[in-house]
């Protein structure tokens, strides 16, 4: 076997998505030489890939061991240790990578990252700095120094940080999504909606964007739209989606058929509503309302002929 190629050849199924393939040649190669670093490397990988975190480190480590100052083995460690929430070890791995290549930007921007997951906020601050210095055109980075801004209600600050990233990165939907935000959050409406349409333009897929232009929509009373992009709010992570074997109403004839109401969000979103439950018995059909327990008797005081 030439090492070489091999090596090579591991590189290119692993860029190209076939891991299963780098990961067998990769193991071919350390039968042959059991320390070498660029197979070790790249089983650490595809490992991380796999999210298999405890091998990755051990590949990691092992590289470390024979070279410690191989700075892309202690970023990768750091990435492993990050990814099972070791963020103290994910740090410690990080600085140990810059010690040796005080230029490397992508390790400043994880560790800014990681500073800001340990709420360690003018840490992560530092950190992206120092990653805007290397590279100034780093949209990422003025995102996420826009979102530390927001959440400190420097509004001004996150407006012009989301501005600059999308001067650098005009299809940066997130950023745009994000730009929307802030100006929802000071009551810029017309502004926020910009924002979102543009971000789905760019993403049309971004669930958070179809559900936070509804609400938009919605508080302007555009209705129809509005309530058409609130179906969305079913795409987004942590939505908890209720599934039922029988169809969703969505207006067909339910006369003399049995219909489910049942909540979705808070005490205040059931109360507001729970009043138009009355109109859907009108169209003939038997009612029934699944609510949180502590509002069982309001709602039975309020409307006697549906059932809880």
């Amino acid at each position: 076997m030439n090492i070489n190629k091999a090596i090579q050849s591991a590189i290119r199924y692993y860029q190209t998505g076939h891991l299963q393939e780098s990961e067998s040649l990769c193991k071919e190669i350390l039968k042959l030489q059991p320390d070498n670093e660029d197979a070790l490397h790249i089983l650490g990988l595809v490992c991380y890939q796999h999210k298999y975190y405890d091998l990755a480190i051990k590949y990691f480590k092992k590289i470390l061991q024979m070279n410690p100052k191989n700075t892309f083995a202690s970023f990768n460690l750091a990435n492993s240790f990050r990814g099972k929430n070791i963020l103290d070890e994910a740090i410690t791995y990080y600085l140990k990578a810059l010690q040796y290549n005080p230029n490397f930007e992508d390790a400043y921007y994880n560790l800014g990252v990681t500073y800001k997951e340990k709420g360690q906020i003018n840490e992560a601050i530092s950190s992206y700095q120092k990653a805007l210095q290397l590279n100034p055109n780093a949209a990422d980075v003025y995102n996420n120094i826009g979102l530390i801004s927001y959440e400190a209600g420097q509004f001004d600050k996150a407006i012009t940080c989301y501005q600059k990233a999308l001067q650098i990165n005009p299809g940066y939907a997130k950023a745009y999504y994000n730009l929307g935000i802030v100006f929802r959050d000071t009551d810029q409406l017309d502004e926020a909606i910009t924002c979102y349409q543009k971000a789905l333009q760019i993403d049309p897929n971004l669930a958070e964007a179809h559900r936070d232009l509804a609400l938009a929509l919605l508080v302007l009373g555009n209705f129809k739209e509005g309530w058409k992009e609130y179906e969305w709010r079913k795409e987004v992570k942590g939505h908890y989606q209720r599934n039922f074997p029988q169809p969703l109403w969505t207006g067909f004839n339910i006369f003399g058929k049995s219909i489910l109401l049942h909540t979705e969000l808070g005490f205040g979103d059931s109360i507001q509503y729970i009043r138009y439950a009355p109109l859907v018995a009108q169209f003939g059909a038997k009612v029934f309302v699944e609510c949180q327990k502590e509002l069982k008797s309001l709602f039975q005081k309020l409307m006697a002929s549906i059932r809880l």
